[in-house]
């Protein structure tokens, strides 16, 4: 009975272990091409669990304790946004920063500036922290941090009756040469245009959609005289799913 069992499976086809066949290759070529295409869920993952993790040991952390508050900037449905410093310290220099207290979906808006941080810091508001803050009186708060750029929205601008020459020396660091009109206009108006583009383009090429792109949503940077993207609170990230309101509306459209 061994000896024929023996001569059995010695005729038959010896494996290699792994068998390639076109249709596999394309199958895992498939695969690879979906993982890694724009918006490109596989660096999306190697952010999410890799990147983000390296991160804390190299940002600074911020405590309710370190924030002196200053002027009110303004007030929407989800927060409040203030001006404010850090508490004086012996050896630390004075800070210029913005705070949002966000009373509704904080820690996604949260998720959303690191991201941008580390993939296309340009295109947003320079992010520093964020941190959940609960007390007696108001609940659970999420603290945003920021670095004050500018109190200057592109609302703002706009409504002036001076607009878009207002913006010129703004942008473009020096007044033209040309007399009003369209041609002039226009020169001021593809810039502005070209700076919005740019800092989409960034989002849109990391995974995240912003969903509620208007004027004022939209701040105007003095240190690099460009007009950046705010408000992440609406945004999405297509790269992993996250979302303001994730148990109800994975990719919600609104």
């Amino acid at each position: 009975m061994e000896c024929g069992d023996i001569i059995y499976r010695s005729t038959l086809p010896k494996s290699n272990g792994i068998t390639v066949t076109v249709p596999g290759i394309i199958l895992a070529l498939g695969t690879l091409s979906y993982l890694w295409a724009t918006p490109g869920v596989a660096p999306g993952f190697f952010d999410m669990f890799v990147l983000a993790f390296l991160e804390r040991f190299f940002r600074p952390i911020y405590k309710k304790d370190d924030i002196v508050l200053g002027k009110k900037l303004g007030e929407g449905s989800f927060g409040s946004v203030y001006r404010v410093s850090l508490a004086r310290k012996p050896s630390s220099k004075p800070a210029d920063l913005v705070l949002k207290k966000a009373t509704e979906y904080g820690a996604v808006e949260i998720w959303m500036n690191e991201r941008v941080r580390r993939a296309c810091a340009n295109s947003c508001a320079d992010f520093l922290y964020g941190f959940r803050e609960t007390s007696s009186k108001k609940g659970a708060e999420y603290w945003l941090l920021w670095r004050f750029e500018g109190e200057a929205t592109l609302a703002d601008l706009m409504q002036s009756r001076d607009f878009p020459y207002n913006v010129e020396s703004l942008i473009l660091r020096e007044v033209q040469d040309l007399p009003k009109g369209l041609d002039r206009e226009n020169r001021i108006i593809l810039t502005i245009m070209r700076q919005l583009l740019f800092a989409l383009d960034g989002l849109h090429s990391t995974g995240i959609v912003h969903r509620d792109i208007k004027p004022q949503n939209i701040i105007f940077s003095e240190g690099s005289r460009a007009f950046k993207i705010i408000d992440l609170g609406a945004a999405a990230d297509l790269r992993v799913g996250i979302n303001y309101i994730p148990k109800e509306f994975l990719l919600d459209p609104r």
